[in-house]
């Protein structure tokens, strides 16, 4: 009030018609912040789309977001030190692969990966290797392939790939847990589950209305990708598995 006397000796106006003014200059500026805030949502989100891969926002148009921290993993060295990951950092750590010098994807898929069972190769149950570590001992099981595979990709500038969780059926009645990459084709928008465990490129159509391949072995559950998780496709049985090894949390679709 102090303020306002002040402005109506110095302006001349009335008490009233002065606080009118300075009421529609608080309005004015209110919306002006409001659309100041806007322009940085915007522009927060516009950054945030233009760091996803592809693939990536094509799954976040479709599938909500998840975030899988793998709970299982414990130091080589020191086996009694558990170390917590978040899954997406898997996918990350590729640079020490380099040294493989890989000139294409059929190459990276002809990579000898004899496939052992974690309990023989690392003596856990269950064990996450790093893509490197793989690379070292050339043997690993399901994820640690694909994981290996697909680190190798986003090298030669792959950024197409994830690392999808769910079923494989050997045969009908057969429901085996399973790790595996999938690819995104841009030059079709189709995607691909390619099977990494037998050394060869072979990509095998998805059927995105329902998240199995062609061929009826594989079913997509989750798809991990360097930046989200995605839930492609809800299951009490694969949920009920996958919390065993995994801290799920669920993160905002922004």
């Amino acid at each position: 009030m102090i303020f306002i006397q002040q402005l109506k000796k110095v302006l001349g106006c009335k008490e009233d018609e002065l606080q009118v003014t300075v009421d529609n200059l608080e309005k004015e500026i209110t919306e002006k912040d409001d659309t100041i805030q806007l322009l940085k949502k915007e522009l927060m989100i516009k950054k945030e789309a233009e760091s996803l891969t592809p693939f990536e926002r094509y799954l976040k148009q479709r599938f909500p977001i998840t975030r899988l921290i793998y709970k299982k993993r414990y130091m080589i060295s020191k086996p009694d030190v558990p170390i917590t990951y978040d899954v997406r950092d898997y996918l990350q750590l590729c640079f020490t692969l380099s040294k493989l010098n890989f000139q294409s994807l059929k190459e990276i898929w002809q990579y000898p990966i004899t496939y052992v069972f974690d309990e023989n190769n690392q003596k856990f149950s269950e064990f996450w290797q790093l893509p490197q570590e793989t690379s070292e001992f050339k043997a690993g099981d399901c994820e640690d392939s694909s994981l290996f595979r697909i680190a190798s990709a986003r090298l030669l500038g792959e950024t197409g790939f994830g690392l999808a969780l769910g079923f494989y059926h050997p045969t009908p009645d057969q429901n085996i847990g399973h790790a595996f990459p999938v690819w995104f084709d841009k030059s079709n928008n189709k995607v691909y589950i390619i099977e990494a465990t037998n050394n060869t490129f072979s990509p095998v159509e998805v059927i995105l209305e329902i998240m199995k391949s062609s061929d009826n072995k594989y079913d997509v559950y989750w798809i991990i990708c360097p930046n989200e998780c995605f839930v492609v496709n809800n299951s009490i049985a694969f949920g009920k598995q996958i919390k065993e090894e995994f801290q799920i949390t669920n993160a905002e679709n922004k």
